[in-house]
């Protein structure tokens, strides 16, 4: 079967978080099969390499652990990209995770054929015990044309990678 989606973990010495990260990412074998997820670790020194082959032998359809050279965040997500086999990829930090709505998101990407999905994200702050949704002015579940979209809308505002789920082929 086709992936639809394609998560990008980059990491490097995240052992602490990456079991939330990568638990997150597990759904029902139906969205296990449309789901790839490729853990990038950037040459840990800690156990985050073998945490990820952990998940990687437990579910090798969707798990797969890219162990490589440390080069940085950018040449994880390049890798990522160059190995992506989903129709749509995401990237996102090892020290971050989806919520409970993840996997109604795989059930709508089944549906879609865009360039880029925005959808809200939140920071949680330990040390303070708060959140902080992040939010633009552009509407979520809307549809916007490139051509005629009013670019005035994000002059100023920076969209995260947090928030995006980008087609490949776009």
């Amino acid at each position: 079967m086709n992936k639809i989606l394609t998560i990008v973990v980059p990491t490097y010495n995240m052992e602490e978080y990456l079991h939330k990260c990568l638990d997150s990412l597990i759904v029902s074998d139906e969205l296990m099969e449309v789901l790839e997820v490729l853990v990038i670790n950037d040459g840990s020194k800690d156990s985050s390499s073998e945490i990820a082959h952990e998940y990687e032998n437990r579910y090798p359809q969707t798990f797969r652990v890219i162990d490589k050279e440390n080069g940085g965040h950018g040449s994880c997500c390049n890798v990522g990209l160059n190995e992506a086999k989903g129709k749509y990829i995401h990237f996102l930090d090892s020290d971050d995770w989806f919520d409970k709505s993840f996997p109604e998101f795989i059930k709508i990407l089944k549906h879609l054929d865009v360039d880029v999905i925005l959808t809200k994200h939140v920071n949680e702050y330990a040390i303070t015990n708060k959140s902080l949704i992040h939010s633009h002015p552009l509407k979520y579940n809307e549809m916007y044309d490139a051509a005629s979209f009013n670019y005035s809308l994000i002059n100023h505002t920076l969209f995260s990678i947090h928030e995006s789920t980008f087609s490949v082929n776009c």
